[in-house]
C-alpha cells in the first residue's frame, strides 16, 4: 500500500514518484472511513503526510534535517482536496 502514499505525495511535495521513499506508513480504519499517515523523504528533505476523510492530503516539511544531511526550510502546511 505504500504506492498509495507515493502517488498521493508526489504532487504535494514536488518530487517525482521515482525519488520518493516512504517510511512509517500507518493506516487506521474506522467504522465508515480510513485515515493514513506516512513519512516521505525526497532529495534529502523529509515530509510528514496524512490522507483522511474526503481524500484530503496534507504534507508538511520536517523542521529538522533529513538523515541524509539535507537542510529543509520550514514551510506552512499545504492541504489539497
Amino acid at each position: 500500500m505504500e504506492e498509495h502514499a507515493i502517488v498521493r505525495t508526489s504532487g504535494h511535495i514536488g518530487c517525482p514518484r521515482s525519488e520518493i521513499d516512504i517510511t512509517e506508513y500507518y493506516r487506521k480504519d474506522s467504522w465508515n472511513d480510513a485515515t493514513w499517515s506516512w513519512t516521505a523523504t525526497c532529495r534529502g528533505r523529509t515530509f510528514y503526510c496524512s490522507d483522511g476523510a474526503f481524500d484530503s492530503v496534507a504534507c508538511t516539511e520536517s523542521l529538522t534535517p533529513a538523515p541524509q544531511g539535507g537542510s529543509p526550510s520550514p514551510r506552512p502546511a499545504q492541504t489539497w482536496e
